[in-house]
């Protein structure tokens, strides 16, 4: 990962520069997630009927900080030594991204102010949707993060290639005794170097992978939708609580996934978590 790799070149190098860049980057992402904290205070709880999204901010926060105290604990430290306050920051950070972005789709406008709103200072009519665009501000920074997250993964993927295949697309020795080796070229019979050819298992899952790029099709329709649902017809659409429910709940996954990567090397210390 990319804090797993800055934390490596600080260690083979210790720059000064590097470890003032980790704690900066750290710092920053706190911050930020803490001035999101206000903000959703400030703008999504004012109402009276505003308990559910006082609830779902005040969970998530503790949740964060609890995490980022257990990837810091010496029993957490000594099985996972990179693991540590900078890939917490991101965490904390995506929750209450996560957070908030479930909270724009709560169908009670008392407690979700759009944003244009917010930033003009217009308060919109119970029940009615105001925007300045086709698609809501809102959903065009949902889109702007997964586009962002769509790149970091590309250039991921090209750079590992081969941890991701497991190492099948790289040329390997041939068997020097056998005949019926198949060489892509004269330059790979030379050398005796052979590429698999995937005639006898693919180098990675097409399931898997068609599913999530499915299931990433799925997240771009919902985000241009904005998440809602017909009223009494499909010229009327309206937020609703189980698009709330469904982001808030990814969310403590997406958590507890974290923060099982940190503690089941110390709860199994003898199975192999590499």
């Amino acid at each position: 990962s990319l804090a797993e790799n800055w934390i490596e070149k600080y260690e083979e190098s210790e720059s000064r520069s590097c470890y003032f860049g980790l704690i900066a980057f750290t710092f920053t992402c706190y911050g930020l997630a803490l001035g999101s904290v206000v903000l959703m205070f400030i703008f999504y709880t004012t109402g009276g009927s505003c308990y559910l999204p006082k609830f779902f901010i005040s969970i998530n926060i503790i949740l964060c900080v609890a995490a980022s105290a257990i990837s810091i604990l010496p029993g957490i430290q000594e099985r996972m030594p990179r693991s540590g306050l900078l890939q917490s920051s991101f965490i904390t950070l995506y929750m209450m991204y996560i957070t908030w972005s479930s909270l724009i789709n709560n169908p009670d406008k008392e407690c979700n102010p759009s944003l244009i709103n917010i930033f003009t200072n217009h308060t919109t009519p119970h029940g009615q949707e105001v925007y300045g665009t086709p698609l809501p501000a809102e959903s065009l920074i949902s889109l702007l993060i997964w586009f962002v997250c769509i790149l970091y993964a590309s250039f991921r993927t090209s750079s590992n290639f081969g941890k991701i295949t497991g190492g099948s697309h790289d040329a390997v020795e041939a068997d020097h005794g056998s005949g019926d080796n198949i060489f892509s070229s004269e330059s790979d019979r030379e050398t005796a170097r052979v590429w698999d050819d995937e005639s006898e298992a693919v180098s990675y899952s097409y399931s898997s992978f068609h599913l999530v790029f499915a299931l990433a099709s799925l997240y771009v329709m919902m985000t241009l939708t904005s998440w809602y649902k017909p009223d009494n017809d499909l010229t009327h659409l309206n937020s609703n609580m189980a698009a709330v429910w469904v982001k808030i709940v990814s969310s403590w996954v997406c958590l507890g996934i974290y923060v099982w990567t940190l503690a089941a090397p110390a709860i199994f210390p003898d199975r192999e978590f590499s």
